[in-house]
This record gives C-alpha cells, sequence and structure tokens, in this order.
C-alpha cells in the first residue's frame, strides 16, 4: 500500500472477511511500489498480489505473468475488499441441505382432517421445532413429508422442546398418520459441499 494508515486499514478489514469454511491469510505486506521479491513470494506461496495507491512496474506485471500470479491494482479500498470477498466466495462451494434435528414418537392422534393432524407425542432425540419441515416414518420407513404448524407445551404454545419431554403438536401433512409413527424434525442448514472439502485438504 501507499502509506502505512493505509496498510493498517486494508489489514484490520481484510482479516475480519469470512465466508463458510475459508478466510484470508495475509502471508505478506508493505509500503512502497510491487517488487520482485513481493512477486517471488506469492508465486512460492499461491498466492495473489494486491496493491493500494501503488505502481506495478511493467518488468513485474511481466515477472507475475512469467511465474502465473495474479496481480491487481486498486485506488478505492472498498472495491479492493469487495474484489477479495469474491474470490474468497468462489474458493468453497456451498449448498444447502436438509439435517435432521430431533425425533417425536406419536403417542395419540387427537383429530386429523385432509390437510393437518393434531397429535400428542414424546420427543425421543434432539429438539422438537415449530416451523420446521418433517419427515415421518413408520417401521423405518418414509410414509410421507409436512410441517410443524404448532407446538405445545401444556396450554403453552412454544417453539422448541428438548428431548425428554411430552407435547402437543398440530402438523400441515395429507399423510394418514398413526400412534407409533415417527416424527423427523427437519431444518434446512448451509454446509461445505464435499467436493470442496477435499479440495481444502488437497
Amino acid at each position: 500500500a501507499d502509506t502505512h494508515g493505509s496498510l493498517e486499514a486494508l489489514r484490520t478489514s481484510i482479516t475480519k472477511l469470512r465466508e463458510p469454511g475459508v478466510r484470508p491469510h495475509i502471508i505478506h505486506d508493505g509500503v512502497g511500489d510491487v517488487s520482485l521479491t513481493d512477486i517471488q513470494l506469492a508465486a512460492a506461496s499461491h498466492a495473489v498480489v494486491f496493491g493500494f495507491n501503488v505502481a506495478f512496474p511493467t518488468q513485474i506485471k511481466r515477472s507475475a505473468d512469467n511465474l502465473g500470479v495474479s496481480v491487481a491494482s486498486y485506488k478505492i479500498i472498498y472495491t479492493l475488499l469487495h474484489d477479495i470477498e469474491n474470490a474468497l466466495k468462489g474458493k468453497v462451494k456451498v449448498e444447502t441441505v436438509a439435517v435432521e434435528k430431533g425425533r417425536l414418537v406419536i403417542k395419540k392422534i387427537f383429530r386429523a382432517t385432509k390437510d393437518s393432524i393434531i397429535a400428542g407425542g414424546a420427543i425421543i432425540s434432539g429438539i422438537a421445532l415449530r416451523r420446521a419441515n418433517a419427515e415421518f416414518r413408520r417401521e423405518k420407513e418414509i410414509i410421507g413429508h409436512g410441517t410443524i404448524l404448532s407446538l405445545q407445551k401444556g396450554p403453552e404454545s412454544v417453539d422448541e422442546l428438548q428431548a425428554g419431554q411430552d407435547c402437543g403438536l398440530a402438523i400441515g401433512t395429507q399423510t394418514k398418520l398413526q400412534e407409533k409413527d415417527i416424527v423427523v424434525f427437519m431444518a434446512d442448514e448451509q454446509v461445505i459441499a464435499e467436493e470442496a472439502k477435499n479440495h481444502d485438504k488437497e
């Protein structure tokens, strides 16, 4: 960077950048124009060189090309940070998956209509969640899906309950449930795709 003040501001901002599974690592910084030593260090470390308000002499750019080093020059800090953030996003592949959060066994069906069921049950693992998506199982076989419309602990409406508790629940579904069926509470979560994890290990 051009000054120690600019360098410190950039260092502070860059270290705060985060994306799932990846973060930036500054291997070297300094004040003044980009040098051949900077390019050689970047080549050895598989790094990118960012310059802020400094010159990239022609011979330095040529050396970077020869060594396969990416270089970029900026005059606006926001633009530099934005490009680093986009680079981080490209390093990992994030996907949304349905994750099991808990299970409940139905003890009693109180009321059933075409599109919903009011039931009572016992939470046997994890947590029960209001507004969660649900998967229904009967003797280990998946028999349908639905949505948890409400969760009751006695007369009180709650957002979640822990394993070991009994509760009442309203389920939006057209699946015909019965006693001893298992309700699996599901939640969407962002995870790093396996191919990105494997690449990271390499």
